[in-house]
Order: C-alpha cells, then structure tokens, then sequence
C-alpha cells in the first residue's frame, strides 16, 4: 500500500512539472518583439504618458505611473525595440522598452503608494468609473478642442476609444460616451469634443464627455 502510495506521489509531482514547464513554454512563445520609429507620445487625461505611437501605425501601452522613465529613455524620432504582448492587431502592450541608440532599457513594475517604483502617481480611476467626477474636480480642466480626425486610438477589445485630432490633440472616449454616441469618429472626419483634461509638455488630453460632428 505504501508503494503504491509512493508512485501515485511521484507520478503527481511528475506531471506538475510538466505543467509548469509547459506553462512557462507557453508564456514565452506569447511575448514578441516589435520595432519602430517614435512619432509621438501618447498621454491619458491626467498628463501622464501612458504609451507611444510608432511609424508603422502600433500603438504602445505602457504603465502611466511610469511615465517619467519613459519620457527620459525614449524621445521623438528615436528607434525602438519593444519587448511583450499583442493585445490586437493594433495595440501592443510593453514589457520591456529599448532605445536602440543608447542601449538602455526600462521594464514595467507595478505602481507604489509611495511613488518608489514609478517615480509618479498611482494611476488614476478609469475613464467613467468609480472616482472619476471628484477627480475631473479637483485635478483636471475643463477644455474643448475641435479639428479633423487623423489617427484612431484603441483599446484591449479593439474598439475605438480615441483618437488624434489635426491640432494633435488626444481626445479619449469614456465608456458613457462611446456607448451612447452617433458621432462619426473615422479618420477624416471633423470632430468637436468636450470634456476634461491636461496640457503639458507632452501634449494636451480630453476624456470626452460630449462629441459631436
């Protein structure tokens, strides 16, 4: 009997192994490489950079609370190589960011209350979520912007939840809005938003609480 409760042992940590070592075969065939040319950054509405657009149209994200090691790592014009997953055919979300040139890397780490991890703030509350309203009072701006849509932005499902205005203005759509809206936000169209946000060096950025043609 205790034999064979031996053997039924070794069999299971056997094929944990195989478990484990295939899941990490797994997470590894999963991350890929993309390269490219830095055109802008991409800013959410509290002014942090929370991503990059690159010359072949991909659309980076990386964590917001890390923006300060982003902005000093990677600058416009500048080649990268950028190490994670493919979220969909036009998003891709950033391990590892390399500046060809330089050498240099920053990798992501997951935000401290205290700042260490991201030099920066916890990110904030999610467009149209929990949190939000107080939060338009007390650190956004009140701001309207209106010019022709020249680049769509997208989020995790692949949905249109933004985009580049021709005065390079970000407008981002909350929930609220996008689900709502009639508006026509394809590139080309016209398009006047009105909302809350930030202007800093990196650019200005709206989430939208009202669009319109």
């Amino acid at each position: 009997m205790k034999n064979r409760i031996q053997v039924l042992q070794g069999s299971l940590l056997a094929l944990t192994a195989v478990l484990v070592v295939s899941g990490s075969v797994a997470i590894a065939a999963s991350e890929e490489t993309v390269k490219g040319t830095v055109t802008r950054y991409l800013t959410n509405p509290e002014g942090d950079v929370d991503g990059l657009l690159l010359n072949n149209g991909t659309q980076i994200h990386f964590p917001p609370h890390m923006s300060s090691q982003l902005t000093e790592l990677v600058k416009m014009n500048d080649a990268v190589s950028i190490k994670g997953e493919k979220e969909n055919s036009h998003v891709f979300h950033a391990m590892t960011v390399t500046n060809d040139k330089s050498g240099k890397s920053v990798t992501e780490a997951p935000p401290k209350m205290d700042g260490v991890a991201g030099k920066g703030r916890p990110p904030g509350p999610p467009p149209g979520g929990p949190g939000r309203d107080k939060m338009k009072r007390e650190n956004l701006e009140a701001m309207t912007a209106t010019g022709k849509i020249e680049t769509e932005l997208y989020g995790r499902r692949d949905e249109v939840n933004g985009v580049i205005l021709s005065d390079k203005t970000i407008v981002r759509f909350g929930p609220r809005v996008s689900e709502n809206s009639k508006v026509k936000t394809s590139v080309g169209s016209n398009l006047k938003a009105t909302g809350y946000g930030t202007k800093n060096d990196f650019g200005k950025t709206i989430e939208a609480t009202e669009l319109s043609n």
